[in-house]
């Protein structure tokens, strides 16, 4: 139960901190994140959980706009928001 809550933990720390650096413009960043975060839940919740295409999907088009230094799509920061932890961002 507690490996469960940690990795569910470490997981949105992973996730936040690829959402912040979206909002900073820091694209590079943000997809080193976003591939902890998608590799975190490949290993402790498996590529069979329902959402983790969506998430694949997601941290794939954040890597395309990496590679053609294009701004990030709409709907990359739309999934990114849509799954806030509710912690404040904070930059320091």
């Amino acid at each position: 139960m507690l490996k469960a809550f940690l990795v569910r933990e470490i997981s949105r720390s992973y996730h936040d901190a690829a959402r912040g650096f979206v909002m900073l413009g820091r694209t590079r960043m943000a997809l080193k994140w976003a591939e902890k975060e998608l590799e975190s839940n490949r290993i402790y919740v498996s590529e069979d959980h329902p959402d983790f295409p969506e998430e694949l999907e997601f941290v794939q088009k954040l890597s395309a706009a990496v590679k053609t230094e294009q701004p990030v799509n709409e709907s990359v920061i739309q999934w990114l928001d849509s799954q806030d932890s509710g912690a404040a961002c904070v930059v320091m």
